[in-house]
């Protein structure tokens, strides 16, 4: 079976019957820069940018203290095991939405046959599911930027990064997410 001459077909296809991302219906506040700060850029925070910017969520930041995106995650740093131990029909990060599954993306790059011979997901195939994700949907990652410390400010946080070693700036957030780290920094 030949694969498809356009690889990214369902995953356009799922975007436009979906239709466009729904305006910011979010506020502005004076001197808050972002609605939600979002700490880690690997799967799970590049689930939420996408979901929250689906509700009509705005002014969503995402930093990864990883210098680059070769860099980040486990995939392809910490991770020992060369498949993943959880099956490949679990959902992922396409929240429901079957075009931008790792089914729909590994399909059309390497087609039905290939995807029907494994159980296990390869670790670096994982890896490259992410990195199309992040880039097909536009999630854009600030790495190199690591939070240092987070304190409640007038009905906000107050973040203090670092993006490099003799760079450091503070910004303010309505939330930001892991949500437990929030509850551990107010105490």
């Amino acid at each position: 079976m030949a694969l498809p001459t356009d690889p990214h077909h369902d995953a356009r296809e799922t975007l436009r019957l979906i239709g466009p991302d729904p305006q910011n219906w979010v506020p502005d506040r004076e001197g808050v820069e972002h609605n939600v700060f979002i700490v880690g850029g690997g799967q799970t925070g590049s689930t939420f940018a996408f979901a929250l910017r689906r509700a009509g969520i705005g002014k969503v930041t995402v930093i990864d203290a990883a210098p680059d995106e070769s860099k980040a995650g486990i995939w392809l740093t910490h991770a020992r095991m060369n498949r993943l131990r959880t099956p490949k029909g679990l959902p992922g990060p396409e929240l429901g939405l079957p075009g931008l599954s790792f089914q729909s993306w590994y399909e059309a790059s390497h087609g039905a046959e290939a995807y029907a011979g494994f159980d296990r997901i390869a670790r670096t195939d994982w890896a490259n599911y992410l990195k199309w994700y992040r880039a097909f949907l536009g999630i854009g990652i600030r790495y190199g930027t690591r939070l240092l410390r987070i304190e409640p400010a007038e009905g906000h946080f107050r973040l203090h990064l670092e993006a490099t070693a003799s760079h450091r700036s503070k910004r303010r957030a309505r939330s930001f997410w892991p949500m437990d780290l929030a509850a551990a920094a107010v105490r």
